[in-house]
């Protein structure tokens, strides 16, 4: 069985390389590639083509729904998760309207989130 890479980008290192830590335990068949941010993320997107994209965001960081938008047209088939500490419905809505497949808040990570990317890398 191949290696699925994972690309997280998050802006807080803290975060991004336990999120990281975790996928790689979690899902063994898995390897993480990380960016600080969507412009640090898109060009590693298209040299290593993820067959998913993590997206950490808070309600200070706005410019994530450009980096969303930029990083499905240039992984149209790829599968991307915004997770977020500030989970109201709009705001989630707002990210799949840009093109991310789900958005899970931070408080239901432990609870549905190995779900949801076991399920979208069995459909990748």
């Amino acid at each position: 069985m191949s290696v699925a890479t994972i690309l997280v980008i998050c802006e807080h290192e803290i975060l991004r390389s336990s999120l990281s830590g975790w996928l790689e335990t979690v899902l063994p068949d898995c390897q993480t590639v990380d960016a600080r941010s969507g412009a640090e993320g898109l060009p590693l997107a298209e040299s290593c083509l993820p067959r998913l994209v993590i997206f950490c965001t808070g309600p200070s960081e706005a410019n994530r729904l450009g980096e969303v938008t930029r990083m499905k047209k240039a992984l149209p088939d790829t599968p991307i998760v915004v997770l977020t500490s500030y989970a109201y419905p709009d705001y989630c809505t707002s990210f799949v309207a840009a093109g991310a497949t789900t958005c899970l808040s931070y408080q239901t990570i432990k609870t549905e989130l190995h779900p949801v990317l076991t399920g979208l890398l069995q459909l990748s």
